[in-house]
């Protein structure tokens, strides 16, 4: 596993460059697949659960801090797909998006030092 201070050294930028470049969506993560199919999908994709902890390698008690957690979910059809479904052939725009992936973000956890 690579640190993200090693990749943004790699690659010439600070870490925090990387992180910001990162949440714009500069940076892409691989697609997790897509079950969709017009409407339809099937919650097949993944885990109904999952666990974990992470340990900040660079951790400095000296420093403040946050951490927070984002989330990818499976695509997912959109509104537009589900009321092509009902409706029929609507006329919709060439670029009308019909699977989205919803992100979702934690609560950050604020770290201050002592003092």
């Amino acid at each position: 596993m690579v640190q993200i201070s090693e990749l943004a050294e790699s690659v010439g930028l600070s870490r925090a460059t990387l992180l910001y470049y990162e949440k714009l969506g500069l940076l892409k993560v691989p697609p997790v697949g897509s079950t969709v199919e017009g409407a339809e999908f099937s919650n097949t994709l993944g885990a109904a659960a999952m666990g974990g902890y992470w340990v900040d390698p660079e951790f400095d008690p000296a420093q403040r801090a946050y951490y927070y957690v984002r989330v990818l979910e499976i695509p997912t059809p959109s509104w537009l797909a589900y009321d092509q479904a009902f409706y029929g052939n609507i006329d919709l725009p060439d670029d009308a998006v019909m699977v989205q992936q919803e992100r979702a973000y934690t609560s950050p956890i604020w770290y201050s030092p002592a003092g």
